[in-house]
């Protein structure tokens, strides 16, 4: 399976700020993508929860609040 690492990067006064780096599986990335792309043009959802399929620590799931986010990135 392959796995997409993607970094959050929350609004700020100074600026986009690194918050999270994530790796997910492409079924979820795309999943987490199109909720972020709908936020940008409709205002919903407003979040949302995301299975990691690789973690640093004992949870699996980032939840995400679309309101604080300023971008996503891949390394791709």
């Amino acid at each position: 399976m392959s796995i997409i690492r993607a970094t959050i990067y929350l609004k700020s006064n100074s600026g986009s700020k690194p918050y999270r780096t994530c790796y997910f599986a492409i079924s979820e990335y795309e999943r987490l993508i199109k909720d972020y792309e709908q936020y940008q043009q409709q205002g919903e959802p407003q979040k949302g929860v995301y299975r990691e399929d690789v973690s640093s620590n004992d949870e699996h799931a980032v939840l995400i609040e679309f309101t604080a986010i300023a971008e996503i990135r891949t390394n791709e």
